[in-house]
């Protein structure tokens, strides 16, 4: 029991920053399991892309449901083990994110031509209507 208001005073300020410090830690660790969640829905989006096809991080995003995350699905791609084709996700404009990824485009048939997707709406392949 609280004999005063300095007791009480103290008890409530000790009282808010351990429930603020325990709904952080909660927070924080929530944020990370969902971010392994979207990082394996990401992977598993893209392992689907067929050969001799593209698609974009925006597309990723929204089939995953997150249609305003294209950017977290570039990092994500970032870290993506050897047996995801990232190389076959570039930007929605038709451009490769990472210039590198002509070799491999070119060897599965795709024209690029200064780093740009040539027939890029052809070559398009969305989940959402393909799958």
């Amino acid at each position: 029991m609280v004999r005063n208001r300095l007791q009480y005073r103290k008890f409530t300020i000790f009282e808010n920053k351990f429930f603020g410090l325990e709904i952080m830690f909660t927070f924080i660790l929530s944020a990370i399991f969902m971010d392994e969640i979207f990082k394996q829905q990401v992977w598993e989006i893209t392992k689907l892309v067929p050969k001799g096809r593209v698609t974009s991080y925006g597309a990723i995003a929204k089939a995953v449901g997150y249609p305003n995350h294209s950017r977290h699905v570039g990092k994500a791609m970032g870290g993506c083990p050897k047996d995801v084709p990232a190389h076959r996700v570039i930007s929605s404009s038709g451009t490769l994110s990472v210039p590198e990824f002509q070799v491999k485009l070119k060897a599965e048939g795709i024209v690029v031509e200064n780093f740009r997707i040539k027939n890029f709406k052809k070559l398009f392949w969305d989940p959402l209507n393909e799958l």
